[in-house]
């Protein structure tokens, strides 16, 4: 028969040594996980990230905009009127087309454009997104009977 005793302090230093290694994993469990494709500048509140993705997008077209966009939130038409699609031709134009995302609701950020050349007035990019996506999206004159077109690059 074989008698093998333990002292009392090598089960202190295996409890201490399990605590720490537990207390260890949460900790590294509960860091959020860093990610470097976001920006430094990024913050929380009101979709920092995406506002700077929209921002990029829309530079990325060859456009100038002011840095702060209007925010407005609507539904896409499930059946589209003349109008409607008049205005689908334009977005289909420009490879998209807002039939895809009839009856869902959309978000739309109205920047001010600050190099659109052909124009002397006010001049309005458009960007429709849906769940984060652009899904279309237009530039337009802000005085009545002016002009509407797609956000093709410049």
């Amino acid at each position: 028969m074989f008698v093998y005793s333990v002292k009392a302090s090598f089960l202190r230093f295996i409890a201490v040594l399990a605590v720490c290694i537990a207390a260890m994993a949460l900790f590294l469990a509960l860091i959020p996980s860093y990610n470097a494709e976001e920006p430094a500048n990024a913050s929380s509140g009101d979709n920092a990230l995406d506002m700077y993705s929209l921002l990029e997008y829309v530079e990325s077209l060859g456009w100038s905009v002011s840095d702060q966009p209007e925010k407005a939130e609507y539904v896409i038409p499930a059946d589209f009127d003349s109008e409607a699609r008049a205005y689908n031709e334009i977005q289909k134009q420009h490879g998209f087309d807002l039939s895809e995302y009839a009856g869902e609701t959309a978000v739309k950020y109205t920047y001010e454009l600050t190099n659109y050349k052909e124009y002397d007035g006010t001049v309005y990019l458009n960007l429709i997104t849906v769940d984060g996506k652009v899904v279309g999206g237009d530039i337009s004159s802000a005085e009545d009977g002016g002009f509407i077109t797609g956000i093709g690059g410049q």
